[in-house]
């Protein structure tokens, strides 16, 4: 059985679209849906906890830490927003627990299903030799691809240069350099692509190898998910594959449209690709200092308002 994770923050109207479809499409008997909210302002929580009670008398509404056996659909409630990882990892440790689940669906609560993917998802995972993650084609509201559900993993020098003034242009091409669809748009033929990057906001895992990975790691509030899960599925000797033949809709941004501040999320993104940098690539001192001083003098930048626009942000 499937257990399916969304993580939401002050969304009433896109996390009831993603679980409605998530039900009309899914064979009610292969899945446990587990909605974590991430700190939601009160009327927020209490118009989802609502939803949640209408969708089953049994449905488990809790707070994290209490202990529960899951039902077919699950409420639980975060006293604040711990970011994405720290979000979902909460949530995560009910399905570790539960031994009627044996793979794991991390979803946002922007995607709408416009057909069965569990069911063909699952099949790949276990059909395709070493596999960390498989993933859907995204496709955007207007029928367009979302080329970030299959990107290539960025080199050191690319991330280093990421917010430099001296190499913008350069950056920004090896952005869409990355994004594979765009660059070779006759592999959505193919029956599967290996990638590095899938979207964040639709992969399907073994629960024990999801576990083994350790979850998503911690040292990040938001962004650069993806890549420390690449980093660390290659570690393992798996692959994470795209299924072209398997798709669904990524309205995109539902979370970070409902933060105001765009530059409490570019320093996010700073902070994030830091934590990355330090962590998980081989960064010498000198390379560090020439990251920290640019994107100082970015966020200086952006706290007055001399550039970039809100939708710069979304993800």
């Amino acid at each position: 059985m499937v257990g399916v994770i969304v993580l939401n923050y002050n969304n009433t109207k896109d996390i009831k679209l993603c679980v409605d479809s998530l039900i009309k499409w899914t064979d009610s008997d292969n899945f446990k849906l587990l909605i974590v909210d991430n700190g939601s302002e009160t009327a927020v929580n209490e118009d989802v906890k609502s939803y949640v009670r209408e969708l089953s008398s049994g449905s488990s509404i809790f707070e994290y830490g209490t202990r529960c056996q899951l039902s077919k659909y699950n409420y639980l409630r975060l006293s604040q927003n711990v970011g994405y990882a720290r979000g979902n990892n909460a949530g995560l440790e009910y399905f570790y627990a539960d031994s009627d689940i044996t793979e794991i669906l991390i979803l946002n609560s922007d995607i709408i299903l416009t057909s069965d993917i569990v069911t063909p998802l699952v099949a790949r995972l276990y059909e395709i030799p070493d596999v960390g993650s498989v993933s859907p084609i995204l496709y955007k509201l207007d029928g367009e691809i979302d080329y970030c559900c299959a990107r290539r993993a960025l080199c050191k020098k690319d991330m280093l240069v990421t917010f430099s003034y001296l190499f913008n242009k350069k950056y920004k091409s090896a952005l869409e350099k990355r994004k594979i669809l765009r660059e070779s748009p006759e592999l959505i033929n193919q029956d599967k692509i290996e990638i590095d990057l899938p979207s964040g906001s639709c992969m399907l895992f073994k629960k024990a190898v999801f576990e083994a990975l350790g979850g998503f790691d911690e040292g990040t509030f938001l962004y650069y998910e993806e890549d420390i899960l690449n980093k660390k599925i290659k570690k393992m000797g798996l692959k994470n594959v795209l299924i072209p033949s398997v798709s669904c809709i990524h309205v995109g941004g539902a979370t970070t449209n409902n933060t105001k501040s765009a530059y409490f999320l570019k320093k996010c993104n700073y902070e994030s690709l830091l934590y990355y940098l330090q962590k998980y690539e081989s960064c010498t001192r000198l390379e560090l200092c020439y990251y920290k001083l640019s994107a100082r003098i970015r966020l200086v930048r952006l706290y007055f308002g001399k550039i970039y626009h809100s939708r710069t942000f979304k993800k």
